[in-house]
């Protein structure tokens, strides 16, 4: 084919691409957004997540002068929502508000359709918090050492209420650095294990605060610990695992922004920074510390980290713990 020849069949194709749209460019951010956006909270209503979702809706209705609604699409751990999240168009018009099971899911859904890291885009990280470890107040224990010192003597017989994705690998990172004898009890949701552990069905579980707070002020439940690196200066008389019975023992839950692989890098940056701005507002601060949460806000990059970082992590945790094998 001679070199005029070639020009010209070069743009006709050139053409043939911009009439169906393949080399049009993506929606710039001072065009974002025109119309109405969408967060997916793959959990149900009137729960932590549920609420951050909603307060952070509220927020960016202000803040990008659209509308920002919430819609629960629970189910599968959190799988159900994201995936729907990952196969819609990257315009930055369906987002994720996403939280730890993200990072776990594969281990125990190894034919899930869903890859986190490939298929969904970070943002920013929202908030993050300690787990509560809580006990039955039947047990004749009161300090986590002899929680531990319980479990090996009653081996076999103590059992704890475990939740699919991050929870109930942070327990078993939790038996492994202690050394207890612990059974995981499957539950679907806190309440239902709070409320066996209120009744001494399972002994022991790892929990958020504000859903636990009515079974420690009845008496039922006893809180031992908790799973950050530090003490929190709102609970300081509460100690950590990590200072008791695991020295290193560091876990916290999160919630962070995320949309479709492909999101537009102006769009994401500008997301990203409306979200830390949220993170920031004493609303969300206050709301989200009765909680039991702190915000904590982030680049996308950093948030990519975390992401990359728990997905390792907890995949090591599963393998030594003889999960997802």
């Amino acid at each position: 084919m001679g070199l005029a020849k070639l020009l010209k069949f070069g743009r006709m194709l050139a053409c043939c691409a911009l009439a169906g749209g393949v080399l049009s460019p993506p929606a710039l951010a001072a065009d974002y957004p025109s119309r109405r956006v969408r967060i997916i909270v793959p959990y149900p209503p009137g729960g932590t997540m549920d609420n951050v979702g909603r307060l952070l809706a509220d927020y960016l209705s202000q803040s990008l002068r659209q509308p920002v609604i919430v819609e629960n699409k629970a189910g599968a751990g959190g799988v159900i929502g994201a995936l729907s999240v990952a196969r819609a168009k990257p315009d930055g018009y369906t987002l994720l508000l996403g939280s730890p099971g993200l990072t776990t899911f594969q281990i125990d859904q190894k034919d899930s359709e869903l890859d986190l890291m490939r298929d969904l885009a970070p943002i920013s990280q929202l908030m993050t918090a300690p787990y509560w470890v809580a006990v039955s107040a039947a047990l004749p224990v009161r300090t986590l050492p002899e929680f531990v010192a319980y479990t090996r003597e009653h081996r076999g017989k103590v059992n704890y209420g475990s939740l699919s994705g991050g929870q109930g690998l942070a327990i078993e990172l939790f038996k492994l650095g202690a050394r207890a004898d612990l059974f995981p009890i499957p539950f679907n949701g806190e309440s239902p294990t709070l409320a066996a552990l209120a009744a001494n069905e399972v002994q022991m579980t790892f929990s958020s605060i504000n859903p636990l707070t009515p079974f420690v002020e009845t008496g039922r439940v006893r809180v031992l610990g908790i799973t950050s690196r530090t003490r929190l200066a709102t609970h300081p008389d509460v100690p950590t695992v990590a200072e008791t019975v695991a020295p290193g023992f560091d876990v916290t839950a999160w919630a962070g922004l995320l949309g479709p692989k492909g999101l537009p890098d102006d769009v994401r940056d500008l997301l990203a920074r409306e979200a830390a701005r949220f993170a920031g507002t004493e609303t969300f601060a206050q709301r989200i510390r009765a909680l039991g949460y702190l915000p904590t806000a982030s680049t996308p990059a950093e948030f990519g980290q975390l992401l990359a970082g728990e997905i390792t992590r907890w995949s090591d945790v599963a393998r030594r713990a003889g999960r997802g094998n």
